[in-house]
């Protein structure tokens, strides 16, 4: 099981994959963050080790699977969540949103997923048995809160997480290849904790920043 990105909901799923006896590679941009997980991990007992790897590079992501594949010797799962804001290099409304913005926003949560995805696939269709693939992707490229979450750019690349799983549940079923996308709303993270608390990542009036952050997990 390979869980990509080494905090927030990536973290949480790592130790619940670990909690039901699965080996978990963890992966992250920062070489501390997934250290700390794995260490975690390896506390309550379970068989891991991590790998710092860049998700938008495609020959990094390559590599860090044939790693796991090498340690573990077979892929059954992936948890794909690597992403991130993309507000602070020019994500927002539509009408305020840089072609640099969108562009950043696009690879940061799309080449994740696409790499991801990509280097998994081409794993489970050399092996027996079935796979499992869980692209995150968030209720915002379903249901947008613009009085809340006005970043576009953000909700396309996620709705491109739904359209990549669609399309690739029925091009794999024939393999034994399960893709079920997953798009959590808002979740206690160290991101959600940044927008419930910053008013250049959700412009609004700062009552309403209070009663979003009293919300919690109940938000979008």
């Amino acid at each position: 099981m390979l869980s990509p990105c080494a905090s927030g909901i990536a973290a949480a799923a790592a130790r619940r994959f670990a909690a039901e006896g699965a080996r978990v590679q963890v992966f992250s941009l920062d070489s501390d963050e997934a250290e700390d997980v794995a260490s975690d991990l390896a506390a309550r007992g379970a068989e891991t080790f991590w790998t710092a790897v860049d998700l938008t590079d495609g020959d990094a992501t390559e590599a860090a699977f044939a790693t796991g594949r090498s340690r573990f010797g077979r892929l059954d799962g992936l948890f794909a969540v690597a992403g991130g804001s993309g507000r602070r290099f020019g994500d927002g409304p539509l009408h305020e949103a840089t072609t640099e913005g969108w562009r950043t926003t696009m690879d940061l949560n799309g080449l994740p997923a696409f790499h991801a995805a990509r280097a998994a696939v081409r794993i489970m269709l050399d092996e027996p048995g079935p796979g499992s693939i869980v692209p995150i992707s968030s209720v915002l490229a379903t249901d947008p809160s613009p009085r809340l979450f006005a970043t576009h750019s953000y909700a396309a690349a996620k709705g491109g997480a739904l359209s990549l799983g669609k399309a690739a549940a029925c091009y794999y079923a024939p393999n034994g290849i399960r893709f079920n996308a997953i798009a959590p709303g808002l979740v206690d993270t160290p991101m959600a904790a940044r927008a419930g608390t910053s008013a250049a990542m959700t412009p609004r009036p700062p009552s309403t920043r209070r009663s979003i952050t009293a919300a919690g997990p109940r938000s979008a």
